[in-house]
């Protein structure tokens, strides 16, 4: 991973793998009727599979399946999408409280006054 080029692809390697979990993940939870939001967190939960794919990149570079600059690339990638995973969970803890707060505000800001 001496050549520039070899950073770019490692670049697009991490986001399609980032997308393509999130997504996915995303759009499967939007068609079982989850919210936005809990669809996004379950997607941030799907980057938690790093360990798993650790396992499986060992057995193919000692197989002789991937090569030594591929094999780094994955484990970057790997190791990558496990780290995003708190920072994409409290991004959507975050999002939820934000909205839960706007939800109850304009419900009291609207409620009627019962004066007594």
């Amino acid at each position: 991973m001496n050549d520039p080029t070899d950073w770019l692809v490692c670049l697009a390697i991490v986001t399609v793998a980032i997308l393509g979990k999130l997504g996915g993940t995303m759009v499967s939870g939007r068609l079982m009727h989850l919210s936005w939001n809990d669809a996004f967190a379950l997607g941030a939960l799907m980057n938690t599979r790093g360990l798993v794919e650790l396992v499986a990149l060992n057995i193919g570079y000692d197989l002789g399946i991937l090569s030594p600059a591929i094999f780094t690339m994955m484990v970057i990638m790997a190791l990558a999408t496990t780290f995003l995973t708190a920072p994409l969970l409290n991004l959507a803890e975050h999002v939820n409280r934000r909205t839960i707060r706007r939800s109850v505000s304009s419900s009291i800001a609207v409620a009627p006054r019962i004066e007594t």
